[in-house]
């Protein structure tokens, strides 16, 4: 289209946008630079870069882009969202902040804007914050589920159950919940040791047909870390969440990247007492619940089959690749370099 010369607005847009999704920030990078240069740049231009940047991690060129969009008057509602996203994404909650309370007083802040905020003040440890934009959107009628599970989460991660019931009370009365609702609260009741209201919750989904493999995951993560191992066995096989096989150059991979901590686990377990095959590359990931630290899947992992006796299991770590794992039986092979016996 550039060679033809019938390259415009809507193809540098359209590029930028899918550059950014599919992981090539550098093209994504390149288009944008072009795009202004040109003088396509518009504000979803902008925004589309904003995104992009946030998204692979440069916070400097997404700031950059923002600052410069509100310079030209071209920053809307979609660009300030892009914003508060990235930012609160990488752990700039000020600059979240600033922009959060730029775009009230400009009076584009709209739903998105306020669940933007919301899960970032949560994920980044300011639960007044997000009780304060949380509490604003219902005022508004902003608050929609993403808002509710947002704050649900949020207030389970920084210790407020009784804010979280609340609210996710709330959202039942007014139609509104769904499956990301049920799990927040799931995960946040069982995290707080309130088994009883995860349980009403977990069935209630259920009975709803909105439990997925999500919701079943929170539920498996609380059984598992009460110590009820048969029911996080029988929880996986009733939600119908298969051993994660593939194969790469002839090598069995157990790919565990969409699985809960838990969930992984117990699909290990069951993969050793069915007599599974080694040695199994496992790739780990973060899992669906996500960590600051991003080898805590890997090192739950070796924990947890640290402290089973019976098994005898050797883990090489892969240290061209931090995010595998190796396992070898123990009883028939030895003499592996950087490994840990169990």
């Amino acid at each position: 289209a550039k060679r033809l010369h019938i390259a415009n607005a809507v193809t540098y847009n359209s590029f930028i946008k899918a550059a950014g999704d599919l992981g090539d920030l550098q093209a994504a990078k390149e288009a944008f630079e072009k795009a202004q240069q040109l003088g396509f740049a518009d504000t979803f231009t902008y925004a589309s870069f904003i995104k992009a940047a946030g998204d692979h991690g440069d916070l400097q060129a997404a700031k950059e882009a923002f600052e410069e969009a509100k310079r030209l008057h071209i920053a809307n509602a979609v660009t300030y969202n892009s914003f508060i996203k990235a930012a609160g994404d990488l752990g700039d909650l000020q600059a979240a902040k600033e922009a959060f309370e730029k775009a009230k007083r400009l009076h584009i802040a709209n739903a998105v804007t306020y669940n933007s905020f919301i899960k970032a003040a949560g994920d980044l440890g300011d639960l007044q914050a997000a009780k304060e934009a949380f509490e604003k959107a219902q005022q508004l009628r902003f608050a929609d589920t993403f808002t509710y599970a947002s704050f649900i989460k949020a207030a389970g991660d920084h210790g407020d159950l009784q804010a979280a019931k609340e609210a996710f009370e709330e959202a039942k009365r007014l139609h509104i919940a769904d499956a990301v609702t049920y799990n927040s609260f799931i995960k946040a009741a069982g995290d707080h040791g309130d088994l009883q209201a995860a349980k009403e919750a977990f069935e209630k989904a259920k009975r709803l047909h909105i439990a997925n493999a999500f919701t079943y995951a929170a539920f498996i993560d609380i059984s598992f870390a009460q110590g009820d191992l048969e029911e996080a066995k029988n929880l996986v096989e009733a939600s119908g969440i298969t051993p994660p096989i593939k194969y790469e150059n002839g090598k069995k991979i157990f790919d565990l990247h969409d699985l809960s901590h838990a969930t992984g686990i117990v699909l290990l377990l069951k993969y050793y007492e069915n007599c599974g095959a080694f040695p199994l590359t496992v790739i780990t990931g973060k899992g669906i619940h996500g960590s600051k630290e991003p080898l805590a899947f890997k090192k739950a992992i070796i924990d947890y089959f640290s402290k089973q006796d019976k098994m005898k299991l050797i883990f090489n770590e892969d240290l061209n690749n931090p995010g595998r794992l190796v396992i070898r039986d123990g009883e028939t092979h030895t003499g592996y370099t950087d490994e840990h016996v169990f």
